[in-house]
């Protein structure tokens, strides 16, 4: 697989340049296309609105504000892209959050998008845009934590790895990253088959592609072996299955993948 096509969606300004710096060079080492998407939720009237004048007179008013953030954004954008990139393009979606994302990302190889920090009720009431789009979309999802400052990503990758289908997923898909980083470190899940044995079988598989990876131990598969060992290697990025567990009513990501998308401080790279 080659990633050509990928697509970085962006809020607000708040984490816009790390976002972008942190796409382009990855654009630019990977000599694709970046679609940099922006999404216009529709626009929601206040308990407080009296009246179908005042109605109309405050969604004309959220509409236009919304507007003049797409424009602002799309000049730093292009003020960041242009002399940088051969072939990039800004793209804004207006809709329900969710299903817009799921139009911008259609085509693409890969998404990068920011890491959603949320309380308790946003938690329980919501569903999170990356959970989403790993849920229901078709590429890997590339999550950039909210502080998130370096420019290069993929340089070092540690592979949180266990023989299921969505880590293979995930080494696939991200074998051209892999096959350009100075280092590769294998962290192995323990189970039936010892951690030795997994991490081996994953070694040898990357070696068939010309990437060289070092097995460097074993894993509960906890959230803090990953973070740790990903640290103590100086990586810059994580690579895992997203792993999903069936509740009453629907699919949910669990345990490791869930404290990953809230509170890791690395890039991580996910595919279910």
């Amino acid at each position: 697989m080659s990633i050509k096509s990928i697509v970085v969606i962006v809020r607000d300004d708040k984490v816009l340049e790390p976002m972008l710096k942190a796409a382009v060079a990855l654009t630019r080492r990977l000599e694709g296309h970046l679609t940099v998407g922006h999404i216009v939720p529709p626009a929601h009237m206040p308990a407080g609105a009296i009246g179908r004048a005042a109605a109309m007179e405050y969604v004309t008013e959220a509409d236009e504000t919304a507007d003049v953030k797409a424009d602002r954004l799309h000049s730093k954008v292009n003020a960041v892209c242009e002399g940088h990139l051969s072939s990039w393009q800004w793209r804004v979606e207006h809709g329900d959050e969710l299903e817009a994302a799921n139009r911008l990302v259609e085509m693409a190889d890969l998404v990068i998008i920011e890491q959603r920090v949320q309380g308790v009720i946003e938690d329980l009431m919501s569903t999170d845009v990356v959970e989403h789009l790993l849920a229901h979309g078709d590429c890997p999802v590339l999550m950039l934590p909210i502080d998130w400052q370096g420019e290069h990503i993929g340089e070092k990758i540690l592979v949180a790895w266990k023989p299921t289908r969505e880590a293979k997923h995930a080494v696939h898909d991200a074998m051209p990253l892999l096959a350009r980083a100075q280092d590769v470190f294998v962290l192995a899940a323990s189970g039936r088959r010892t951690d030795a044995a997994a991490g081996s079988d994953l070694a040898g598989y990357l070696a068939h592609h010309g990437v060289r990876a070092q097995i460097v131990g074993e894993s509960d598969d906890g959230d803090g072996d990953i973070t740790a060992t990903a640290r103590n290697h100086g990586c810059d990025l994580v690579i895992m299955g997203a792993f999903q567990r069936s509740s009453l009513t629907e699919l949910v990501f669990g345990g490791a993948t869930k404290f990953m998308i809230r509170h890791s401080k690395l890039p991580v790279l996910l595919r279910h």
